[in-house]
């Protein structure tokens, strides 16, 4: 038995909650070893897995090939003779005969069949949480899925026209191109080169060697790069990189791991209940005595940090760090220049006078 991707679930009964504990530990078996796989005797041999399949009878055979067929979304020996894991499938097995993840979990995108088959998995441990530590396996794999995409798995019932509710078929041909490479360069741990062309400048700036961390839709598609040239971690508009620059590069990149910034904000009383949405990674509230909340937790970076609270307006207040503070002060008093009452208009705004 296979786990469809949601839409996509065929007339057949949900595999038991027994079922699903044992394909979340798999599945964190098979991140924990994903660049080189893990052999079926490694798998059985695994801690996560060592107490699951008694390869000496045959119930606990039948039952390794069966989940290891349920990951794969293919009969193991169609799997084997399958180079690329079929949409939807969170494992393959290589020439070799050693089982990987099909794609990273952090490289799947908003609407991928991945994400939709890691989400039945996820809804299906979550209906059970009583299980004896399905939530701690929920949870687990969880922290190995982005935090927009996490937000996405975790609330099923998310509003349509959610910032975070796009896809690469939201974006247009040239750009999902875009998207495309980047993706790949992530998962192949490949460098890139392009050319930006950043807001008010008319002349592109070529980057090379740098490396792809991660791919966020929202709004605005950005990639989030660590630049060669400012040996800092970057975000980047797609719709900025010259269409047909990307290239992707020979040399391999560095596997950076990210660990975020962290930021504490202050929401008014009448945004207090936006502190349930979750934008931070451990992301915690504190609720205070006139109602309203400090939230804490770790943001991809300042700039994201930044164009969050922007987006609470005069209802939030950055509390730390004092970069985070510095900025908003920053910002906010040039905002403030831009619409004082002695300020010379605009050039749009001129079109307006009459």
């Amino acid at each position: 038995m296979s786990i469809q991707p949601k839409g996509q679930r065929q007339p057949q009964p949900e595999p038991s909650p027994s079922h699903a504990l044992r394909l979340a530990r798999l599945v964190l078996a098979l991140a924990e070893h994903d660049a080189n796989g893990l052999s079926r005797d490694e798998l059985v041999r695994h801690p996560q897995l060592v107490d699951l399949y008694d390869l000496s009878t045959s119930a606990g055979e039948q039952r390794l090939h069966q989940d290891l067929a349920a990951l794969c979304a293919l009969p193991l020996r169609q799997a084997k003779a399958t180079p690329e894991a079929p949409p939807g499938a969170l494992a393959r097995i290589d020439r070799a005969g050693r089982y990987h993840l099909a794609r990273p979990l952090r490289a799947l995108c908003l609407g991928d069949p991945e994400l939709g088959t890691l989400g039945t998995l996820l809804d299906l441990l979550h209906e059970d949480g009583a299980l004896p530590g399905s939530a701690e396996l929920r949870a687990r794999i969880l922290d190995l899925v982005p935090l927009d995409q996490r937000a996405v798995i975790e609330n099923a019932e998310m509003p349509r026209g959610f910032a975070l509710d796009l896809d690469l078929g939201a974006l247009s041909e040239e750009h999902r191109e875009v998207a495309q490479r980047l993706l790949r360069a992530w998962r192949e741990h490949h460098t890139i080169a392009f050319a930006y062309r950043p807001l008010y400048k008319e002349t592109p700036t070529r980057h090379e060697g740098d490396e792809v961390i991660g791919l966020f839709l929202g709004q605005h598609a950005y990639a989030c790069l660590w630049c060669q040239d400012a040996q800092a971690e970057i975000d980047f508009r797609l719709e900025r990189i010259e269409p047909g620059s990307l290239q992707v590069l020979p040399k391999l990149a560095k596997q950076r791991e990210r660990h975020g910034v962290p930021i504490r904000y202050h929401l008014a009383p009448r945004l207090a209940e936006s502190a349930a949405t979750r934008h931070l990674t451990d992301q915690h509230a504190d609720e205070q005595p006139d109602g309203s909340v400090i939230v804490s937790g770790k943001a991809r970076n300042l700039f994201w940090a930044q164009r969050l609270l922007l987006g609470y307006g005069e209802h939030a207040r950055a509390l730390a760090p004092p970069e985070l503070v510095a900025r908003m002060r920053d910002t906010i008093t040039q905002m403030a220049r831009v619409y004082h009452d002695d300020a010379a208009p605009g050039p749009d705004e001129k079109k307006d006078i009459p």
